[in-house]
C-alpha cells in the first residue's frame, strides 16, 4: 500500500508533464516568472479573524470593562 505522500507526488508529476506539453500553461509560466522578476507579483496573505465562537467576543468585551 502506497503511501498518501507517494500518491501525491506521483499525482504533481503526471500533471507537471502534461501541463508542460500545453502552450497556454507555457505562456502562463513565462508570464508569472517575469512579473516574478520584475518584482511585479504578490503572494496574497489572508489575514481572517477567528471564528467567533458562542458570543466569545462579547463576553471578552464585557469582562474587560
Amino acid at each position: 500500500m502506497e503511501s498518501i505522500v507517494k500518491k501525491l507526488q506521483k499525482t504533481l508529476e503526471i500533471e507537471s508533464l502534461e501541463n508542460s506539453k500545453q502552450r497556454d500553461f507555457k505562456e502562463l509560466e513565462q508570464l508569472i516568472e517575469k512579473l516574478d522578476n520584475l518584482n511585479l507579483s504578490k503572494r496574497s496573505d489572508y489575514n481572517l479573524p477567528q471564528i467567533d465562537t458562542i458570543g466569545k467576543r462579547l463576553y471578552n468585551s464585557l469582562n474587560n470593562r
